[in-house]
C-alpha cells in the first residue's frame, strides 16, 4: 500500500535536508581540495617579494552587537587615502587567502581584512545564519568604523557574492567593486549540481582523491531526484530561516557549513542589477568550484563591469597565479573613473538594428557551433548544439539539447520537447518565450514582453537563475528558483 502524501512529503523534506547537509560539507570540502592542489603551484611560482604579508600591520578584536560575537580585523597602510576592504571566502585561512598580496597592495591602499565570523581568529557562533545579508550589514559597520572617504571592496569566492550583496545594499558606501571567482550566485539547485559533478575533473591531486571522487560518484547518481523531488516540497530559503530546529539540523555547530547554506540559499537577482558603478571580475579559467557561467552572468548585468579571465587557474587566483592577479588588480585600480564607466555596448538601451538574412537550418545532426548575426534559428531533432554571441530575429528549438551563452532575439525563441541551457541571453517580443514540454536552465538572462512574458504549454520544468522579465510598462519582475511550469502564462 503506497504511504499517503503527507509521508511522502515528510520523507523527502527529511532527505532534502540530509542531502543539503552533506552538499554543504562538499562545498567547504571542495575548497580544501583546491587549496591543497594550488599550493604545489604557489611553491613553484612566487617571487619572494610576495611571500611576506600582514607585516606592520594593527590587529583588532572588537565586539558587534548583531552577531553577538568578536570580529578580528586586521589594518595595513593606514597613511593611504583609498581603502580595500578584503573579504575571504569559505576556508580556515580567512583573511591569510590575501597574504599574497597584502604587501604589494599596502604601499598604495589603506587594507582592512577582516575575519568574517565564524572563520579564523573571529569568534564562532551559530546563534544567527551567516547570510549574505546579515555578513552584509556587518561590512557596512565596518567601513563606518575603519576605512576612509574612498572605499572599493574586493571579495573572493563566498566573500565575492557578499560584497555584491552589500553592494547593491549601501551603495553609497563603495566607489568600486572587485569580484574573483564569486561562488553560489546561481540557483541553489544549478550551482549544487555543478560542485556535485567534481567528480568528471581527473586532475584532482590529493591525499584524498580516491575518498572524494568515489563520494561524489554517489552523489551525481542521487542529485537529480533528490533536488527534483525536494524543491517540489520546500520553500527552502523560509524554511533555513525562519526555523530554527531545520537550520540546527543542516548546520550543527560547524561555521562552514552554517555559511555555505546561508550563500546557496540568497537570491542575487536585484543584486546583480542594482549596482550601477565599476566592477571587476576576476575567474580562474578552470574554476571547478564556481562555474566561468557565473563570470559571464555578473558581466552581463553589472553595465560598468570588466571580465578577466586568468588560464591554467582554478578557484583561488590569489595563491595560484599571485603575480597575474596582482597586476590585473593594479592595472584595474589604476585607471581613470572616466575609464571604467564606459558602458559595454551590448548593454545598451537602443538596440542596434541588424538585418543579416542569414538562415540556420539545423536538422537531424549533433555537435555544432554557431555564432554570429541571422535573420532565423531552425533547430530541429539536433544534440549537442551550441549557439554563442549569437543575435537572430527568431529562435524555434525542436527535440533538441542546444547550449545558448550570449544570445540575443529580437522576435521570441519557441522551444518544444527540448533542453536548453541558456547563460547571458536578452530576449524580447510580443511574447519572448514560449515552451512546449520541455526542460530549461536560465541564467542571467532578460526578457522584454509587449504583450505576454512568456508561454508554457503541457508541463515545463524551469530552473531560473538571477534572470528577470518586463512586460509593457510594468516593473521588472525577478525570476530565480525552481519553477514546473503546466499550460500558464504570465
Amino acid at each position: 500500500m503506497p504511504a499517503p502524501p503527507e509521508s511522502r512529503k515528510n520523507m523527502w523534506l527529511f532527505v532534502l535536508l540530509k542531502f543539503l547537509r552533506i552538499l554543504a560539507g562538499l562545498l567547504t570540502i571542495s575548497l580544501i581540495v583546491v587549496g591543497c592542489r594550488s599550493d604545489k603551484v604557489i611553491s613553484d611560482t612566487i617571487p619572494t617579494v610576495l611571500t611576506p604579508y600582514f607585516s606592520q600591520s594593527i590587529e583588532h578584536d572588537v565586539r558587534v552587537p548583531f552577531f553577538n560575537s568578536s570580529v578580528h580585523i586586521t589594518e595595513m597602510g593606514q597613511d593611504n587615502a583609498t581603502t580595500l576592504l578584503l573579504v575571504h571566502g569559505l576556508g580556515a585561512n580567512a583573511a591569510g587567502d590575501w597574504a599574497l598580496l597584502v604587501s604589494e597592495l599596502s604601499k598604495k591602499y589603506h587594507l582592512v581584512a577582516l575575519d568574517l565570523p565564524g572563520f579564523g581568529k573571529s569568534e564562532h557562533s551559530n546563534e544567527i545564519l551567516y547570510t549574505p545579508e546579515n555578513y552584509s550589514k556587518l561590512l557596512h559597520w565596518v567601513r563606518q568604523r575603519y576605512a576612509k572617504s574612498l572605499t572599493i571592496v574586493v571579495g573572493h569566492s563566498m566573500g565575492a557574492a557578499i560584497s555584491l550583496k552589500y553592494a547593491s545594499e549601501y551603495p553609497d558606501d563603495i566607489q568600486r567593486l572587485v569580484m574573483i571567482d564569486a561562488a553560489g550566485i546561481l540557483q541553489e539547485s544549478v550551482f549544487i549540481k555543478y560542485i556535485a559533478q567534481l567528480s568528471s575533473n581527473k586532475s584532482t591531486q590529493n591525499p584524498f582523491k580516491k575518498v572524494w571522487n568515489n563520494v561524489l560518484k554517489k552523489v551525481d547518481s542521487i542529485t537529480e531526484a533528490i533536488i527534483h523531488k525536494g524543491d517540489e516540497f520546500v520553500a527552502l530559503k523560509s524554511l533555513v530561516l525562519n526555523n530554527p530546529q531545520v537550520r540546527k539540523f543542516l548546520v550543527g555547530d560547524y561555521s562552514m557549513a552554517n555559511a555555505a547554506t546561508g550563500l546557496v540559499i540568497e537570491d542575487f537577482s536585484r543584486a546583480i542589477r542594482s549596482f550601477d558603478k565599476p566592477v571587476l571580475i576576476v575567474w580562474g579559467e578552470d574554476d571547478p568550484v564556481a562555474p566561468i557561467r557565473t563570470a559571464n552572468v555578473l558581466h552581463h548585468n553589472l553595465p560598468y563591469s570588466k571580465l578577466q579571465v586568468i588560464a591554467n587557474t582554478q578557484h583561488v587566483p590569489m595563491k595560484e597565479r599571485p603575480r597575474d592577479t596582482l597586476f590585473i588588480l593594479q592595472q584595474w585600480l589604476d585607471s581613470s573613473p572616466q575609464e571604467l564607466t564606459i558602458q559595454d555596448p551590448r548593454l545598451a538601451k537602443d538596440l542596434e538594428v541588424f538585418s543579416s538574412q542569414r538562415r540556420i537550418d539545423c536538422k537531424d545532426t549533433e555537435n555544432k557551433h554557431f555564432s554570429g548575426d541571422y535573420h532565423s534559428i531552425s533547430i530541429v531533432n539536433c544534440k549537442n548544439i551550441r549557439l554563442t554571441d549569437v543575435r537572430a530575429q527568431t529562435i524555434l528549438i525542436e527535440n533538441s539539447s542546444v547550449l545558448l551563452d550570449k544570445v540575443e532575439v529580437r522576435q521570441g525563441i519557441n522551444v518544444r520537447l527540448s533542453k536548453i541551457k541558456a547563460t547571458a541571453m536578452n530576449v524580447f517580443g510580443a511574447t519572448p518565450l514560449t515552451a512546449e514540454s520541455s526542460t530549461l536552465d536560465i541564467a542571467g538572462s532578460n526578457f522584454v514582453a509587449s504583450q505576454l512574458a512568456m508561454t508554457f504549454v503541457g508541463e515545463n520544468l524551469l530552473y531560473w537563475s538571477v534572470s528577470s522579465y518586463k512586460k509593457g510598462s510594468d516593473a521588472v519582475q525577478y525570476l530565480h528558483g525552481r519553477k514546473v511550469e503546466v499550460d500558464t502564462s504570465y
